[in-house]
This record gives structure tokens, sequence and C-alpha cells, in this order.
């Protein structure tokens, strides 16, 4: 197994000039109530009084952390396709997913009681993962872009057949799914839909540094 943590927290691109009030749970759950500030791109700055010095978190003690209402991640181990997405160059020939498993800090999206959907950061790609109520199995939303013959690019989306098939309220017809594009505002609004539709509550995070 490859041990990675990802800092998702970076995918906003900024560097964060304020104190934040946030959290966070050691690996052996213990709740630490403190102040963040991300100024360093690989890092996590955190202290427990206004009046304190930031210290660098070591994030192999950090199980989750969130800040306020704007952002949540957890660390999971997750089966992952980090297929390049982003330079034909390195597109694969096979259209299936290549699993590898990884350990990363998932960046919660929305958390709802019937679902539940996060990002991650991989390879200059976003890639979105969904779980259902039990929150126990991660399941990639696979979108991938792969090689064909003559420099024909083409694309898999079979994270729309997976949505159809597990995150379908009221046997909505294929073609609603079809629509969904591969995008943070797209998958949000139909995993809200899917909890609103359900009568779930749900919490959607901002991913905004105010």
């Amino acid at each position: 197994m490859r041990f990675l943590l990802l800092l998702t927290l970076l995918i906003s691109p900024c560097s964060f000039g304020q104190d934040r009030q946030g959290y966070y749970i050691t690996s052996n759950k213990q709740r630490v109530e403190g102040y963040f500030r991300n100024s360093d791109a690989n890092s996590l700055k955190f202290k427990l009084n206004p009046i304190d010095k930031y210290e660098t978190l070591d994030v192999r003690d950090v199980s989750e952390y969130g800040v306020e209402d704007a952002y949540k991640f957890i660390r999971r181990t997750v089966k992952i396709d980090k297929s390049d997405n982003i330079n034909a160059k390195y597109y694969s020939t096979s259209k299936e997913p290549k699993f590898i498993t990884e350990t990363l800090f998932l960046n919660v999206l929305v958390e709802g009681v019937s679902a539940s959907l996060y990002s991650v950061k991989s390879n200059k790609s976003i890639r979105y993962f969904y779980t259902l109520v039990d929150k126990e199995q991660f399941s990639q939303l696979i979108y991938k872009r792969y090689s064909l013959p003559d420099n024909i690019i083409g694309t898999s989306t079979l994270y729309k057949r997976q949505m159809y098939i597990d995150l379908n309220c009221n046997n909505k017809p294929e073609g609603y799914f079809i629509k969904i594009e591969y995008s943070r505002d797209d998958l949000t609004s139909a995993i809200k839909e899917f909890n609103t539709c359900a009568e779930s509550n749900f919490i959607e995070y901002s991913n905004k540094w105010r």
C-alpha cells in the first residue's frame, strides 16, 4: 500500500492572511480546538490561542480537520485512478480505470445523511468521490480521457452510470444523469438534490476563506 498525504486545502489558490477558528482530530481521536493559518503550500499552521505562535502540524497524526463552516477534510484510505486527464501525451490507451490504494485527505464538499461528496487533487486533476449512508465505502466517480488510434481522444464518463445506479431517487431517467458534468457545481447540486429527495439533512462546505 502506498501512503500519501495530500493537503487538499491547497485546492484554494490563495494564502490565508487571517486567523480562522477550527479544529483537528488526532489519530487517537482527540479533538483539539484552535486557529488555522495555512501560509505554506505544504503545511498546516495551527495554534491553540490567538496570542500563541503558529506551529506546523504533523499531518501523520491528523485524521480530520476543519475550519468553521468553510472547510472539512478527512483522511481515508481509498482506491483512486490517477490517470492523466490533462496532457494527451500521457493518456492511457485503456478506458478502464487503473486503481491504486492511497491514504489521502479528502475535501468534504457535501456531507449528507444519505450521500456525501468529496474531492481530491491528483495529477493536476480534481477527482471526486462519494459515499452512501454507511460512509464506509468510498467510491471514485470515474471520468477518464484515453488515447485511441489515429490521435483520437476518447472519454469515459462512467460516473454518470454510477450516479444513475447509486444516487437515483424516485427513479430519475438516465437522461437526467447524462446531463451532469464532471464539475464541482454539477456534482454538488446532484448530491444535494439526492439528499433532499431522500428527506435527509446535509451540510455544504463553502471552501472559501473569508
